[in-house]
C-alpha cells in the first residue's frame, strides 16, 4: 500500500515543481533594448539611412542627448517632396544648415522656384556634394545650371526634366543645356532624363562645338535617360574623357551613318562599363565604336531588336576574342516585339515572335559561352528574353 502513495507523492511532488516552474515562466518579463541605450556612432549609422527632416521632426524634442545629437550630426541630406504642409520648416533648415548639408533633392519645378528665391546658392554652401532635381520644366533649366555652377563640392548632379510635348518637325534644342553641363569644373557624376522620346515626326537636337584637351570636364559618370542618336551622343563625349561609366537609354542611328564618323568617334580609354538600352544598333556598328573608343570594357550591357544580327559566328568570335577579351560581364536583352512601324499589315505576328524567340535563346544557349568559360542565367519574360553572362578567371 505504501509503494503507490510514495509514487503518487512523487507525481504530486513533480506535478507541483512543474507548475512553479511554468509560472515562473510565464512572469517573467522579456529582455528588451531601447534605441535610446545604442551608441551615438549606432544611431548615427542608422541616421544615414534617413533624411534629416524626418530626423528632426522625430528626435529633435526628444530629450537633450538627441538634441546635441542632431547638432552634431555630420551628414545632411534633405528631401524636399512635391507636396508638403512643412514647406517654411524645410527651408529655414535648409537655410540654418546650409553650411553642412551634404545633398538636396527637390521635387516639382514650383518647390524648385521657392528654394531658388528663399534660399541664396552660393559658396556658404560649403559641403553640398549632390544635387536632385525632379519634374523640372525645360525652361527653368538653364537659370538654375547658373546658380549651381557657384558650388564649389557640388560632384553629383541629377536632373529629371518634364515631358515637352513637341509639334511634328519642331526643333528640340537641348545644346545650350548639355553645354552648361559639361562645364562645371568638380562634377563627376551627371544623370539627365526626361520623359521625352524621339519619334519620327520630331528632332532632338544636341551639336556642341569641338574642344581643345585643356578644356575637357572631369565627368566619371554619365547616365543620359533620354532619347539620343549616336552623332549627338559623339558630340557629347568628345567632352568627356575621363568617362568610366557610360549608360544611354536610347541609341539609335543618326543622321551619318557609324561608318561615316568612325574617324571622329573620341578615345574613351578609361571606360569599363557601357550600358545601352533601347538601340537598334548591330554588331559591326558596336564594333566600329567600341575600337574607335579604344576602350577596354569589363561590363557591357545591351538592349537590342537587332535579332539577325546578333549570333555566334566568326565576326562575334573575334569580337569577343580581341576587343571585348576583359568582358567580365555580358548582359543581352533581345524584346519580343518588333518596333510598331515594323510590322507588315499581313505578316503573322505570332509566327515571328515564336521565331524571334528562338532566334535568342539560340544565341544564348550556343556552346560557345561554355566552351570559352562563361556561364549564363537566363530569364524568359512575357515581352523580352534577357540573359547575363559571367566569366570565369
Amino acid at each position: 500500500m505504501e509503494r503507490p502513495k510514495r509514487a503518487c507523492s512523487s507525481k504530486r511532488s513533480t506535478s507541483t515543481i512543474s507548475k512553479k516552474q511554468r509560472n515562473e515562466s510565464t512572469n517573467s518579463k522579456p529582455s528588451m533594448t531601447t534605441f535610446e541605450v545604442f551608441s551615438n556612432e549606432l544611431i548615427y549609422s542608422i541616421f544615414d539611412y534617413m533624411d534629416y527632416i524626418m530626423i528632426f521632426k522625430a528626435f529633435s524634442q526628444l530629450n537633450k542627448r538627441f538634441s546635441d545629437l542632431i547638432k552634431a550630426y555630420p551628414s545632411r541630406m534633405i528631401d524636399f517632396p512635391a507636396w508638403t504642409s512643412d514647406k517654411s520648416m524645410y527651408l529655414t533648415i535648409m537655410n540654418s544648415e546650409r553650411h553642412r548639408i551634404q545633398s538636396i533633392a527637390i521635387r516639382g519645378d514650383r518647390n524648385i522656384d521657392i528654394f531658388l528665391r528663399t534660399c541664396c546658392i552660393d559658396i556658404t554652401f560649403l559641403c553640398l556634394e549632390s544635387v536632385t532635381l525632379r519634374d523640372l520644366e525645360l525652361k527653368s533649366v538653364l537659370p538654375i545650371l547658373s546658380f549651381l555652377q557657384t558650388l564649389p563640392e557640388l560632384h553629383r548632379l541629377s536632373l529629371q526634366m518634364e515631358a515637352i510635348a513637341v509639334i511634328g518637325g519642331e526643333s528640340l534644342n537641348m545644346t545650350a543645356i548639355y553645354q552648361m553641363l559639361l562645364s562645371f569644373k568638380f562634377l563627376k557624376y551627371l544623370n539627365a532624363s526626361t520623359n521625352y522620346r524621339i519619334t519620327e515626326d520630331t528632332v532632338f537636337y544636341i551639336n556642341l562645338p569641338s574642344i581643345s584637351n585643356q578644356e575637357t570636364c572631369n565627368l566619371e559618370y554619365l547616365i543620359v535617360d533620354h532619347g539620343i542618336r549616336i552623332d549627338e551622343i559623339l558630340s557629347i563625349i568628345n567632352h568627356t574623357p575621363k568617362l568610366h561609366h557610360l549608360s544611354l537609354t536610347s541609341l539609335n542611328g543618326g543622321h551619318i551613318p557609324l561608318k561615316d564618323i568612325s574617324s571622329r568617334v573620341p578615345k574613351l580609354l578609361e571606360l569599363t562599363e557601357l550600358i545601352i538600352h533601347d538601340s537598334s544598333l548591330n554588331v559591326e556598328d558596336f564594333e566600329s565604336l567600341l575600337t574607335a573608343f579604344g576602350c577596354r570594357l569589363k561590363t557591357l550591357e545591351i538592349e537590342t531588336d537587332s535579332y539577325a544580327s546578333f549570333c555566334i559566328d566568326e565576326q562575334w568570335e573575334k569580337l569577343l576574342n580581341t576587343t571585348l577579351s576583359d568582358l567580365n560581364i555580358f548582359g543581352i536583352q533581345f524584346n519580343k516585339q518588333k518596333p510598331a512601324d515594323e510590322f507588315d499589315e499581313d505578316e503573322d505576328d505570332e509566327a515571328e515572335i515564336e521565331c524571334r524567340i528562338q532566334s535568342s535563346l539560340d544565341f544564348m544557349c550556343d556552346s560557345f559561352w561554355y566552351d570559352n568559360g562563361w556561364t549564363a542565367d537566363i530569364y524568359v519574360f512575357t515581352n523580352s528574353v534577357q540573359a547575363v553572362f559571367r566569366r570565369s578567371r
